[in-house]
């Protein structure tokens, strides 16, 4: 059990790093400023695909107005090496 919640605790950290290195790149805070700008909601954060322990993919949920069904996908999908300390990728910066 312990185990566990070291490996939790372990994934938890490597989010939040992944996070920070995020936030701290320019073209995401362009793809976050251009998100904004379309009116588009930020919902919150979330890492997906920690399947090696470098690579995180970073999920910044964003949504449609409450009035407004979206017809794409408005969230970015940032994958950040955590032992380089760069974002290898963007998905979605341009919706």
């Amino acid at each position: 059990m312990s185990n566990n919640k070291e490996e939790k605790i372990h994934m938890s950290d490597s989010c939040v790093k992944g996070l920070g290195i995020a936030l701290k790149d320019e073209r995401v805070i362009k793809a976050i400023n251009h998100k904004i700008n379309q009116q588009y909601v930020f919902r919150g954060y979330k890492c997906e695909g920690i399947t090696i322990s470098e690579v995180v993919k970073v999920h910044l949920d964003f949504d449609c107005q409450p009035e407004e069904p979206c017809t794409i996908e408005p969230s970015l999908y940032v994958t950040v090496n955590l032992i380089k300390g760069y974002v290898e990728h963007i998905e979605g910066e341009n919706t």
